[in-house]
């Protein structure tokens, strides 16, 4: 019993991996890094090990995108740019002016590759740590070569490890990102089924899982046909699987929104069973759609059938106990909601079933040569980068800042002779970021995480450790590095440190005092950092708040505009609804980030960041109940017109364009209309509807389904205003702030 468990254990482990490989991906930095160095070791040349085991941990911590043929010529790229690195640092150390010189060549460089993702990132780091390292003597034409030669065998012993899979499943990384976002909705959909009863609070997990999905869906999304040749007679049928992984995932957000606020007589009764077993079926039909996906096998369509057949007889059997039951209007109101939702996601899974059933009757022929072809829209990547390098573009005024503050950490490593001195330049290219919050904060952490790491590193120097020993600490070290980079960066530096201590001590004899001059070299490096931050072209979020607010509110209104335009014609969560929320959901990840940048400001106002914070809140909370009402609409049938909801929706539309106008202008709300009155002309629809029906003498299914639905649509927008009069209220009272605090500054002139 125990063993079974231990195998299904294993294989939730492999399946979590496949789709967020954190420590399978720390596992195979660290082979990376230990092999060269163990290698060298063995054969008596330590040093060249470093080169090796550092070229080849960098390149496979890198998270990188794409096809195999297009991860391979990434990587052949990266890597001979890095090889050049090394070679000019070698011929360029003897000397501070050259040295100098091309360390603002290779740092400016290294900035501008940040544009091109993550992977450019740490592309660009390696190339400046390789480079600095390359500025020790010898530095002769003979040394240049053997040092960029070994960045080229670790570059090869990367390419090796990353693309390892690449003769056995050439469309692995396609098809595991096609399926990722189905892998995601079945977790989420998990949380309802284990936990309906959940309080109205923000659920961080919930929120972040959510987060995942748009990006899992804007990565498949954004795959043009040259990234899908080896699925091209599937591609568009796989597109829309993935579309439909949006809707589900969307409407399973409505469902969670809703159950979070559902009235609490709803809670003793038994129809939350009913809905756990539902989520529950919804949940396993999820994760076998992932799984049909990655295996492309028609074996796994069945138990897919099934799982929603069952879940199809539960909506059922729910929808019976609903109506047995005797509840007043909002309960009746919000277990007629989750239905819906429910039934929504079951038609989602439903035309899913159908689309890979049709891929089966393609028989598509997986050719490997087809995944060999390699296509680039250079242009359009030019155009971008083109973008990116305007004279006032960020990541130009950023690249240039650490160009210059490179080259003063550079000067004073040359000029003090501090041992390990380079250390200073490395910390400034990995502290140093676009804005000066982000690279205070990372500072603080670095800080903390270097000196702890000293401490702890100090015992290897001291005590001078067998190199079996020294060689399990480094790997050890390596690993939590890279699994804890993401999760908390001041312990994955704590890690990091011993581990650059434990090289030195395997690759030459060292002090014990070298882990303290680490520590002061980052020390400088954090300084230097935060003062270029603050110095040289600082980007401050407190003046571009109110543009990225006003902006995040413009995707909330343009969201609504096109519900309503759905609402009206009969089309359900149509893709033009999808496209909106994907936008709307992005900005309200960019606002919150601002906000968080916002409060690491040094002249921010306590004020004024909490004003901040509670508009970020009521612009995310008034998506997720336009995500509520999109989700709502494929329930709605063609038979019923809701003329009077779309008029609302319109003027609740321009509402919130002039809201976001005073927003951006930083200005008292000068348009602030009577929202009750707006959505009482709805209610007194709704009150004309029930009056017909209850002087009728016959019982009328359609009149009751009409106003059931008005009533629906009516608490919907209700929650929708709310948020906007909250809104408004806020910005009334923060320019009531600022009036008082002008006022009391101001000089009383004396008759």
């Amino acid at each position: 019993m125990n063993f079974s468990k231990l195998i299904s254990r294993i294989k939730v482990f492999i399946r979590q991996e496949s789709f967020e490989p954190d420590t399978s991906r720390a596992l195979l930095v660290t082979v990376a890094l230990i092999m060269p160095i163990t290698i060298s070791h063995l054969v008596g040349k330590p040093l060249l090990g470093v080169f090796v085991g550092l070229t080849a941990q960098l390149l496979t911590s890198a998270r990188w995108q794409g096809t195999y043929p297009q991860r391979a010529l990434i990587i052949f790229t990266g890597t001979l740019c890095i090889g050049i690195a090394a070679f000019i640092g070698t011929l360029a150390g003897s000397y501070l002016v050259t040295a100098a010189l091309f360390m603002a060549l290779v740092a400016f460089l290294a900035s501008l590759a940040r544009g091109l993702g993550d992977y450019g990132q740490t592309l660009g780091i390696c190339a400046v740590i390789l480079f600095l390292f390359s500025l020790r003597a010898p530095n002769d034409l003979i040394t240049a070569f053997e040092r960029m030669s070994l960045v080229y065998i670790g570059g090869t012993w990367a390419a090796f490890l990353l693309l390892f899979y690449w003769p056995f499943s050439p469309n692995l990384p396609l098809l595991l990102k096609i399926a990722h976002p189905w892998e995601i909705c079945s977790s989420l959909m998990q949380a309802i089924a284990t936990h309906t009863f959940i309080e109205a609070e923000e659920d961080d997990d919930f929120t972040k899982r959510v987060n995942m999905l748009r990006v899992a869906v804007n990565t498949v999304l954004s795959l043009s046909k040259r990234h899908m040749n080896g699925l091209t007679a599937i591609r568009r049928d796989l597109l829309k699987i993935t579309r439909e992984a949006y809707r589900f995932g969307a409407t399973t957000a409505a469902l969670r929104e809703e159950l979070a606020n559902m009235p609490a007589d709803i809670r003793s009764l038994n129809l939350m069973t009913s809905v756990e077993k539902i989520a529950g079926n919804l949940s396993k039909a999820a994760k076998l759609i992932a799984d049909a996906v990655i295996t492309q096998k028609k074996k796994k369509l069945q138990p897919l059938q099934d799982s929603i057949a069952e879940a199809k007889v539960q909506v059922v059997i729910l929808h019976e106990q609903a109506d047995a039951a005797v509840l007043n209007t909002p309960a009746r109101l919000a277990i007629q909601h989750i239905i819906s939702l429910m039934e929504s996601a079951v038609g989602y899974l439903d035309i899913v079933y159908t689309l890979l059933n049709r891929i089966q009757t393609k028989q598509v022929t997986r050719q490997r040569t087809q995944a060999l072809i390699l296509k680039f829209n250079f242009r359009k990547w030019w155009q971008k980068m083109q973008f990116k390098l305007q004279p006032n573009a960020m990541l130009l005024k950023h690249s240039q800042r650490v160009a210059i503050v490179t080259v003063v950490g550079l000067t004073l490593y040359y000029t003090l002779d501090l041992p390990r001195g380079q250390w200073i330049v490395l910390t400034i290219m990995v502290l140093l970021q676009p804005d000066f919050s982000t690279t205070k904060e990372r500072t603080q952490d670095r800080l903390l995480g270097t000196m702890a790491g000293v401490i702890l590193g100090t015992l290897l120097l001291i005590y001078h450790l067998h190199f079996s020993l020294l060689i399990i600490a480094i790997s050890v070290c390596a690993f939590f590095f890279v699994y804890l980079q993401a999760k908390n960066y001041r312990l994955a530096v704590v890690f990091v440190t011993i581990m650059l201590v434990g090289i030195l001590e395997v690759s030459e004899f060292v002090g014990w005092q070298i882990a303290a001059y680490r520590l002061l070299a980052t020390l400088i490096g954090g300084m230097l950092s935060i003062l270029a931050a603050y110095v040289l072209w600082p980007s401050w979020e407190s003046m571009q708040f109110p543009a990225r607010m006003a902006k995040a509110l413009k995707a909330n209104r343009d969201y609504l505009w096109q519900i309503g335009h759905e609402l009206q014609d009969k089309t359900g969560f149509h893709a033009r609804v999808v496209s909106d929320q994907r936008k709307a959901e992005a900005e309200n990840i960019n606002l919150l980030d601002t906000v968080k940048r916002l409060a690491q400001e040094p002249d921010s106002i306590r004020d004024r960041v909490k004003n901040a914070q509670k508009l970020a809140y009521y612009n995310n909370r008034l998506t997720k109940e336009l995500t509520s009402f999109a989700a709502f609409l494929p329930s709605l049938k063609a038979d019923f017109d809701y003329t009077e909801a779309v008029s609302i929706i319109q003027e609740l539309t321009k509402v919130m364009d002039e809201l976001s106008t005073d927003i951006a202008q930083n200005k008292p709300v000068l348009h602030k209309p009577d929202l009750e009155a707006i959505l009482g002309r709805m209610n007194v629809e709704i009150k004309e509807i029930e009056q017909i029906l209850h002087h009728s003498n016959q019982k009328s299914n359609q009149l009751e389904e009409m106003v059931l639905n008005y009533e629906l649509i009516f608490s919907l927008l209700d929650k929708i205003a709310h948020e906007l009069g909250s809104m408004m209220n806020l910005m009334d009272q923060e320019t009531d702030v600022k009036a008082s605090s002008t006022a009391s500054t101001t000089p009383v002139v004396q008759p």
